[in-house]
């Protein structure tokens, strides 16, 4: 299964996601304005990285998801949070999601093996991950 996460209406997202469907892929997507109903639980450990994320009332097992392709907006200047000081619960639990979800493309720590995926045809920026087997370490 391959985790989507960003807005589903924005062009290039939309355009991975008909890519992926046109191949077979399995995905399931992370629509980041919903961050209030997501939640991720994770622990890294000596034979890697086990856990769950929710999506609205969906629980997916972090094991069975394949690859990571990450396309998000700023957080801070999602229509959810305007108007919200910065100190507010929801801004700081909205970006505790994007940073789980996120944490491994923007770092070089390499969790199971993830590596870089090719671009995909029609994919405007892709920043996809894979996961596969091992432990956790930083490369």
């Amino acid at each position: 299964m391959i985790l989507l996460c960003g807005i589903p209406s924005e062009t290039p997202m939309r355009m991975v996601r008909e890519q992926l469907a046109a191949l077979g892929a399995e995905t399931i997507l992370f629509n980041q304005r919903n961050f209030a109903r997501t939640a991720i639980s994770y622990e890294v450990g000596d034979t890697g990285v086990s856990g769950t994320l929710r999506l609205d009332a969906r629980e997916i097992p972090l094991v069975d998801i394949g690859a990571v392709y990450v396309r998000m907006m700023d957080d801070r200047a999602l229509p959810e949070l305007r108007g919200l000081p910065d100190a507010a619960p929801e801004r700081a639990y909205c970006r505790g999601v994007h940073d789980a979800l996120t944490r491994s493309s923007r770092e070089p720590l390499r969790v199971n093996g993830i590596k870089r995926l090719q671009a995909l045809p029609g994919a405007a920026y892709p920043s996809a991950r894979i996961f596969g087997s091992g432990n956790a370490h930083h490369e």
